[in-house]
C-alpha cells in the first residue's frame, strides 16, 4: 500500500510539473506575440487593424485590416456547428441505441481515427485537396472560399461531437429513457445507525431487493403502469432531530 501511494504521489508530481510547463509555454507564446505585435499595431492603429475591411500587405499602399478574417472565422464556426451538431447527434443516437456490436466497433474505430488527426493536418488536406477541387468544379480563380472553410471545420469537429454524444447517451440508464407506460421512482430510506442499515439491506442486498420487488408490485397494481423503483439506504446521524 505504501509503495503504491509513493508511486501515485510521484506520478502526480510529474504530471503536475508537465502540466504547469505546458501552461507556461502557452503563456510565453502569447506574451511574445503580443509584445512583438505592439509596434505594428501602434503604427497601423488598433481601430484600423481590428475594423479595417481590406488586407493588402504587399500593395503599394498596404492595408492591414483583419475584420474580414474575424467575420470569416465567426461565420465559418457558426455554420460548421449548425452542420455538425445535428449530424453528430443523429449519428450518436444510431451508434448508442441501434447499431449492433460489430457495426458500432467499426464506426467508433473510424471516428476515433478521425478525432486523432491533428487539426493542422486536416487544414493542410483541405488546402491541398478541397480548395483546388472547389476552384475546378465551380470555375473559380481561387477555391479558398468560406464554403471550403466550413467543410473543413465541420470535418474537424464532427468526430468530437459524436464521441461526446455517444458517451453521454451510454451514461443514461435505459430504464430512464422515455417510455409511455413506465414510472421512475427513487426512494431514500434514512437510518441513524450503520447496523440498522445492514439489517435493512441484508446479506448481499437480499432483504432490500425483496422489499423493492414487493413495493414495486403493489405500486404497479395501484397505478396500473409499469414502475421502475430504486431504493437507497443512507445513514444520517440524528436525522430525527
Amino acid at each position: 500500500m505504501k509503495k503504491n501511494k509513493i508511486v501515485e504521489n510521484i506520478a502526480y508530481i510529474v504530471f503536475l510539473i508537465f502540466g504547469m510547463l505546458t501552461i507556461a509555454c502557452v503563456l510565453l507564446i502569447t506574451v511574445y506575440l503580443i509584445v512583438s505585435g505592439i509596434p505594428a499595431i501602434k503604427e497601423i492603429g488598433l481601430i484600423n487593424f481590428l475594423f479595417g475591411k481590406k488586407w493588402a500587405s504587399t500593395a503599394q499602399e498596404p492595408s492591414f485590416g483583419i475584420l474580414p478574417f474575424i467575420l470569416t472565422s465567426v461565420y465559418g464556426t457558426a455554420a460548421a456547428t449548425v452542420l455538425a451538431v445535428p449530424v453528430g447527434l443523429l449519428s450518436s443516437i444510431y451508434i448508442s441505441r441501434y447499431a449492433n456490436k460489430k457495426v458500432r466497433l467499426v464506426i467508433e474505430s473510424f471516428i476515433n481515427m478521425l478525432a486523432s488527426i491533428p487539426s493542422v493536418v486536416v487544414g493542410l488536406i483541405g488546402m491541398v485537396v478541397l480548395v483546388p477541387t472547389v476552384a475546378k468544379v465551380f470555375r473559380l480563380s481561387d477555391g479558398a472560399t468560406l464554403a471550403s472553410a466550413i467543410v473543413v471545420l465541420t470535418i474537424m469537429i464532427l468526430p468530437n461531437v459524436i464521441k461526446v454524444s455517444v458517451t453521454s447517451l451510454d451514461a443514461v440508464k435505459k430504464e430512464y429513457e422515455e417510455k409511455k407506460d413506465l414510472i421512475n421512482i427513487s426512494v431514500d430510506i434514512i437510518v441513524d445507525r450503520d447496523n440498522i442499515k445492514g439489517m435493512i439491506i441484508g446479506r448481499h442486498g437480499d432483504k432490500l431487493k425483496a422489499v423493492g420487488i414487493e413495493a414495486r408490485n403493489e405500486l404497479e397494481d395501484m397505478l396500473g403502469k409499469k414502475v421502475y423503483l430504486e431504493l437507497y439506504v443512507k445513514t444520517i446521524l440524528n436525522w430525527k432531530e
